[in-house]
């Protein structure tokens, strides 16, 4: 099955770029490129250009199959990727800690 990652249509993104924190180097390429890709579409007064690109991890969390009420059922956004994300921090923790 191919699933490929794509941006949900269904809400709004989490993402945008910091006015407090200045950008990471490892963002610096990647942004540049979203950025010239961009170009005059969004206003560029409305967001900090040269601020840090956030969030810096992200999961997908749409499709998220759930259970509510006995019923399954598909669900999306921060709520399921969070989880998400949250669980892949814990493997990694728990990784660690077994090689000390």
């Amino acid at each position: 099955m191919h699933d490929p990652e794509s941006a949900p249509t269904a809400f709004g993104s989490g993402g945008g770029f910091s006015n407090v924190f200045p950008r990471a180097h490892f963002q610096h390429r990647q942004v540049a490129q979203y950025l010239h890709q961009l170009g005059d579409a969004v206003d560029p007064r409305l967001f900090n250009r040269t601020g840090r690109a956030i969030p810096d991890v992200s999961a997908n969390g749409f499709p998220t199959a759930a259970v509510i009420d006995a019923n399954y059922t598909i669900v999306g956004g921060s709520s399921a990727a969070t989880p998400i994300w949250a669980a892949v921090v814990v493997a990694i923790n728990d990784a660690r800690l077994a090689h000390g």
